[in-house]
């Protein structure tokens, strides 16, 4: 039966003369140190580091770094049983604990531009308030909140209502998009545009934005796009939107405006604030 020869350990072999070589003694804890801090400190990862307690944080995604990413994981089903105040402390502790990088920013927001097809813009977007709830939240009781808002915030996931002005709405947004390409490009200077997903801001991590499209040109800068296809105008033109009291839009001094009142101006208005960019083309 062959001898098994421990890790490290260096056999001698005869030399040509025949003479044994002197035998290698298997390296320190200290010298193996040596080695792994001068790999790491060449720009290297070798996997076999990431198995290794003293290097293998380096491994870990830049998303899972932080505790302020995936807010599914503050969940405490121990907290049903707190008081109001005893509650209220605990948010406090959790909210002034949440921290995220830059780095986890941008590998979030790149994780999650195929938007609502993918189960991680809905991961991500849990226990945030995001653009298109912020009416609703502004609009809601502190003292006792909605409950179908907290759920909505809570477990973004099962919000999928699928009424028919959502189902037209989503069927024409590549359509509308298009549009707004194909005209944008005519009136403005090296217009670029690009997908978008899940914006975080670093300051402010339980906020949330995803707009539609992300566009940058010479003349204008950078801002967010929004579209909208209303039912209201499926069989009739926008202009009948400026009749309707309840309608987004308005007419001030012959220029049509998005209302200030309206739950849509929320909506863009938290867009530029979290993609920090200069202006919102809202597109009907």
């Amino acid at each position: 039966m062959k001898k098994k020869i421990p890790d490290g350990e260096c056999r001698p072999k005869n030399t040509p003369n025949g003479r044994p070589k002197p035998a290698a003694p298997p390296p320190t804890k200290a010298e193996w140190k040596v080695l792994f801090d001068a790999v790491v400190a060449s720009g290297l990862r070798p996997a076999v580091l990431s198995t290794h307690p003293d290097y293998s944080d380096m491994f870990l995604p830049a998303i899972r770094a932080c505790n302020g990413s995936d807010l599914r994981l503050i969940y405490d089903c121990t907290a049903k049983n707190l008081d109001y105040e005893g509650l209220m402390q605990l948010c406090e502790q959790i909210f002034d604990s949440l921290v995220i990088t830059e780095q986890a920013c941008e590998s979030i927001e790149s994780r999650t531009r195929s938007q609502a097809v993918s189960a991680n813009w809905y991961a991500y977007r849990t226990g945030r308030v995001t653009a298109s709830k912020l009416y609703d939240v502004c609009h809601t009781r502190l003292e006792s909140p909605s409950v179908g808002l907290l759920k909505s915030i809570c477990m973004p996931h099962a919000d999928k209502p699928s009424t028919p002005p959502m189902k037209y709405g989503r069927e024409k947004e590549a359509e509308a998009l298009l549009q707004y390409k194909s005209l944008s490009e005519k009136q403005h200077e090296d217009v670029n545009f690009k997908e978008a997903g899940l914006f975080v801001p670093t300051e402010h991590v339980y906020l949330g934005a995803t707009p539609d499209l992300l566009v940058e040109c010479s003349c204008c800068g950078a801002g967010v796009v929004e579209v909208k296809c209303p039912w209201k105008v499926k069989y009739g033109q926008l202009s009948d939107l400026l009749s309707d009291k309840n309608g987004c839009v308005t007419e001030v001094h012959g220029e049509v405006e998005l209302k200030k009142t309206h739950r849509y101006y929320y909506q863009v208005q938290l867009q530029m604030f979290v993609c920090k960019k200069n202006y919102a083309d809202f597109v009907l």
